[in-house]
């Protein structure tokens, strides 16, 4: 019962982080609701809508495994409330902005503050809950990034609706507070770790796995090329098949699930193992996409679901995996994985524009539906670990 006790602490940490995961990505998340606005206010094509979300992918993609390298040669916990206030502050200026250029100044500075935010907390959510936990610690984590992704275009369809573009300054109202709380929090997180590690810092001795690691990072490309193609595009093709759904309830179908996916994912792989859990989501989307492009009515909006579930179900493992991949570099191997996804999905959402311009609207969905076949064949490639492993290391 004591041991119980003392565990309880962790996962209070653990939620604080995902809380703070939860209101940066909300920024981020909002800003695919606003491109139709943006798009009509600014008379943008397809292409240059999908310049908007690759300013604000990419930033955070690039300068991610940045902070991520500097914050395994010395930790920098303050980046995570940092992070969190940049990110706030951009979405705010992106309702105040005067001009195209404007808006990717604002995008480009709340990425800056996704990039920040993440390497530090996804390296603490590993640590703080200690061995045999990292599936489903790192899963309470991401889904609260994944939430904020989910419930960001509901809010901004909110601020669409009663307030116009200048409604985005209102996310300053709980943005700001939190920041203050995470920073609050902050020795509290830092004494849970070296509770957890028993003060281990960074494992120089351990030697790094490059080549599944690079396999991996394609993978992981893959998956966000996919879940920002049917963010960005979706909506459109639904709308032009006549699916009964606003975009806030379709991009909240998929980003929702995308969510709920990073909880089942991350409790899978502890009890089934890592591989297992990353090859059945991988499988299963092949179907399911194709499902997605055909179907028709409220059942396209269903199986949009389906497939955000299966993507959400691979995020903590390839997070988990990148980490064992390079255990010397926790804050790296996290910067790669997240920003290198981020930065792979604001590219597609560009290349698929320019094919939506091209060559119609059903073009880019197809695309999109070839790519799991793709990341199938990779996941064979990487070394399996026994089955059940850290869920055996539990019950030890």
């Amino acid at each position: 019962m004591g041991e119980r006790k003392r565990d309880s602490g962790p996962y209070a940490y653990i939620a604080a982080l995902g809380l703070g995961h939860f209101l940066t990505d909300l920024n981020q998340g909002g800003v695919p609701a606003l491109l139709a606005t943006l798009k009509d206010t600014y008379g943008l094509s397809y292409t240059l809508m999908g310049v908007i979300l690759a300013v604000s992918n990419l930033t955070s993609s690039v300068a991610q495994p940045i902070f991520g390298y500097l914050t395994d040669a010395k930790r920098r916990r303050y980046l995570m409330p940092l992070g969190l206030l940049l990110a706030t502050i951009g979405f705010a200026m992106l309702g105040l902005a005067k001009s195209f250029g404007q808006v990717l100044v604002a995008v480009a500075f709340s990425g800056l503050g996704v990039a920040a935010f993440h390497p530090e907390a996804s390296k603490s959510a590993n640590r703080v809950a200690g061995s045999g936990r990292v599936g489903a610690s790192t899963s309470l984590f991401l889904v609260g990034g994944n939430a904020g992704t989910a419930m960001g275009p509901l809010l901004a369809a909110f601020y669409l609706a009663h307030m116009g573009l200048r409604g985005t300054v209102w996310n300053l109202s709980f943005g700001l507070p939190a920041v203050a709380v995470l920073a609050f929090l902050l020795p509290g997180i830092a004494a849970a770790e070296a509770r957890a590690t028993g003060g281990a810092g960074r494992r120089t001795s351990d030697r790094a796995a490059w080549l599944p690691e690079i396999v991996l990072l394609i993978v992981v490309g893959i998956r966000s090329f996919i879940q920002y193609g049917l963010t960005a595009f979706v909506p459109l093709y639904y709308h032009a098949r006549n699916v009964p759904a606003s975009t806030a309830v379709i991009l909240f179908s998929l980003l929702g699930a995308v969510a709920i996916g990073n909880l089942i994912g991350g409790h899978l792989a502890d009890r089934l193992g890592q591989h297992e859990v990353l090859l059945a989501a991988t499988a299963f989307l092949v179907p399911a996409i194709f499902l997605a492009v055909v179907s028709t009515g409220w059942l396209a909006v269903v199986v949009l679901a389906v497939v955000g579930l299966l993507i959400g179900a691979m995020y903590p493992v390839t997070l988990n995996l990148s980490q064992r991949f390079l255990p010397s570099y926790l804050g790296l191997a996290s910067g790669l994985n997240i920003g290198f996804s981020v930065g792979i999905g604001g590219i597609g959402a560009v290349a698929l524009g320019r094919v939506a311009d091209g060559l119609g609207l059903s073009s880019p969905m197809w695309v999109i539906a070839a790519m799991p076949v793709v990341a199938v064949l990779l996941v064979f490639l990487l070394p399996r670990e026994t089955l059940g492993e850290a869920y055996k290391s539990q019950l030890a």
